[in-house]
């Protein structure tokens, strides 16, 4: 009966709208007119069950009582029999879905390596679709792991990866430092940040930076023919439009162009980079970057493609912001929308919009991202879906998250990477969403697939439930620690567990803050007096901020540092905030990762009492317990509790 009140109010809604329209979602046009698929749109998110997509109205926007009618039937009966078997329409999915399981699931099962073993660093893959083909471009380096920028042992590589058999079908380089075209000699330095266009039917174009320590960076471009599977012999350089005509792209006339508006920025002879290219139409949008300059823009290619235009400059560099990187998109309203990757302050990604993409609001952060950190994020707008991607506290973990109206946003993948999951790039080819992405230390590029599935305007999803968290669910018995505050307003329970395969360890609150870091202790021996240069190989240290979860121990002698708890297969974890508001949190050690994650420490007996302590904090503020009726030190283990076999806490 609910949903057949709603739905009559919504008809009512769509009878109005020929006299103007309330703001809904925010796709209200400058008359004031809602176009009809919105409504729709709105009423499917009402509703929860969102089976009708814009096929179900004339393009115009226009719609007959007959269309409203059989659209409201669809609202009120909803079902999934167009849908995809074993799939979930996105709308649908329940707080069972796990987004860490789920992006677990794919690292696993999903993904191949595109690099090959001969490569020692390599970064920066983008690609396009031809004809059930991946075409992938991107940098590497034979040499050494990273990528600095200037190195002339940085090429550019093509890889084809055929989507059908999900195998590499080759790999190919094409652009490396002093390589002879017919028409000229690249000059000494770097081949780097390539990306790739489809030019034509029959052709794919290339571009890359070509740049060294002592000249500006030139940008170019070679012709690649797809029947052949050969590169044309020439080399051809990027001009960029301005108020006098067309200049040879380089960091110097980008950096004259921004300056020109009154913008502040940093003098840089590299780092000018085509990061994103979008199609709106016909016509292909850059989202561009100055990274060593800091400067940000949207461009477009002009109708050949070997000359790029600005519309407009995101944002200035002051003493708190310096904007390297950024995705941009455009909002169903026309708005455009960007995300900026940050350098100085708390590193937390920045948003800009503008109506006509020539004016830009000042970046400033927004309540949906919290905990970024300074790595590539990306946008991305897929019918009526918007798609967001960025990494949080560390490059080892990465979110995905979609929205209907690019303010309320729920993540449906968080990839938990044993190294690094970064500067990922997402599209969809036949129904089916892929992504490239760097992995480890800038030293390996990898292709996937997501199990999300495009059809007839819709997303599906495979649910995904989180094994380590309803692990969690099924054990009793806990012993609880004692309550931990990290803010002055938040506070954690927090629990311990023993058993005679491990220790675990979980934690709930009812709310948490940017800066808020919640630590579990362990300590095998419980003797060591100092946690500084008498560093004890007994020691892990379990860090929780934000979604992020690292470990820290003696890796090697004097040497230690948080790693990502991902790397250590046999640990399991979770940490979620479900609808409720509550956030949780667990991890399960067994006794075989202790000398895994602490190489050095002294652990034979799983029936040897351990020693804990629990701790939080804020920024640099601690907010340290008592345990036991015990003070606790937290860089002294000689304080911390007794944790015996059977699992109680006993003071010293």
């Amino acid at each position: 009966m609910k949903r057949i009140i709603i739905a009559l109010t919504a008809f009512a809604m769509l009878m109005t709208l020929s006299v103007g329209a309330t703001n809904i979602r925010g796709d209200v046009d400058q008359s004031g007119i809602c176009d009809i698929k919105d409504v729709i749109i709105t009423i499917r998110s009402v509703l929860k069950k969102e089976t009708v997509t814009g096929s179900d109205f004339n393009r115009d926007g226009k719609t007959s009582l007959t269309d409203v009618l059989g659209v409201l039937q669809k609202v009120i009966t909803p079902t999934n029999e167009e849908g995809i078997d074993g799939m979930t329409l996105l709308e649908f999915l329940s707080d069972k879905h796990s987004p860490k399981a789920a992006a677990d699931a794919v690292m696993a099962e999903n993904m191949i390596k595109i690099s090959t073993d001969a490569m020692k660093g390599t970064h920066d893959a983008q690609y396009v679709f031809v004809d059930n083909k991946a075409y992938v471009v991107y940098e590497a380096n034979d040499v050494k792991a990273g990528d600095l920028g200037t190195d002339p042992a940085e090429y550019c590589t093509l890889v084809i990866v055929d989507l059908e058999t999900f195998e590499v079908e080759s790999v190919e380089k094409f652009a490396y430092s002093q390589q002879v075209y017919a028409n000229e000699t690249l000059p000494v330095g770097s081949c780097f940040v390539p990306r790739v266009i489809h030019k034509d039917e029959e052709t794919l174009r290339m571009f890359f930076a070509s740049q060294y320590t002592d000249r500006q960076a030139i940008t170019y471009y070679v012709d690649y023919d797809i029947a052949s599977g050969s590169f044309d012999k020439n080399v051809y350089r990027l001009n960029l439009k301005t108020a006098d005509g067309t200049v040879e792209f380089t960091p110097e006339a980008y950096i004259e162009l921004f300056r020109a508006e009154g913008r502040e920025c940093k003098d840089a002879t590299r780092g000018a980079y085509l990061f994103d290219i979008f199609d709106i139409g016909d016509t292909k949008y850059i989202a561009l970057n100055l990274f060593n300059g800091g400067l940000n823009s949207l461009a477009k290619f002009n109708d050949t493609y070997d000359c790029i235009e600005i519309i407009g400059n995101i944002g200035s560099m002051t003493d708190s912001v310096l904007t390297t990187e950024n995705g941009i998109m455009q909002l169903k309203d026309g708005t455009w929308m960007a995300i900026l990757r940050n350098e100085r302050g708390d590193y937390n990604y920045l948003f800009s919009y503008s109506k006509d993409g020539t004016n830009w609001t000042t970046p400033a952060a927004e309540d949906f991202v919290k905990h970024g950190t300074n790595s590539k994020p990306i946008l991305a707008k897929f019918g009526d879906y918007y798609i967001m991607g960025y990494n949080e506290y560390t490059r080892g973990l990465f979110h995905i998250a979609y929205s209907f109206d690019a303010k309320n946003w729920k993540t449906i993948y968080s990839f938990y990477a044993p190294t690094t999951f970064q500067y990922p790039e997402f599209d969809l080819c036949n129904g089916q969403m892929y992504f490239s992405v760097t992995m480890g230390n800038k030293e390996e590029i990898w292709y996937g697939k997501l199990p999300i599935c495009e059809k007839d305007g819709n997303f599906y999803i495979e649910e995904t439930a989180d094994a380590a968290e309803e692990m969690f669910a099924d054990l009793t018995d806990f012993t609880s620690v004692c309550d931990v505050q990290t803010s002055s307003s938040t506070t954690w329970q927090t629990y311990v567990k023993r058993d005679t395969n491990g220790v675990y360890f979980y934690a709930e609150t009812n709310g948490e803050f940017v800066e808020d870091k919640l630590f579990f202790l362990l300590d095998t021996q419980g003797t060591a007096t100092s946690l500084g240069s008498d560093v004890s190989p007994d020691h892990l240290m379990f860090r929780i901020c934000g979604n992020a979860v690292q470990v820290q121990s003696v890796y090697a002698e004097g040497t230690r540092g948080y790693k990502p708890l991902a790397l250590y297969g046999d640990v399991k974890f979770f940490k979620r905030t479900d609808s409720s508001g509550t956030t949780k949190v667990g991890i399960y050690l067994p006794y075989t990762a202790i000398t895994d994650i602490a190489p050095y420490a002294t652990f034979a007996n799983t029936a040897d009492d351990l020693y804990i302590a629990v701790y939080g904090a804020h920024g640099s503020r601690e907010y340290v317990p008592t345990i036991c009726e015990q003070t606790i030190v937290w860089k002294n283990p000689s304080t911390y509790v007794i944790f015996t076999s059977d699992g109680t806490l006993k003071a010293r």
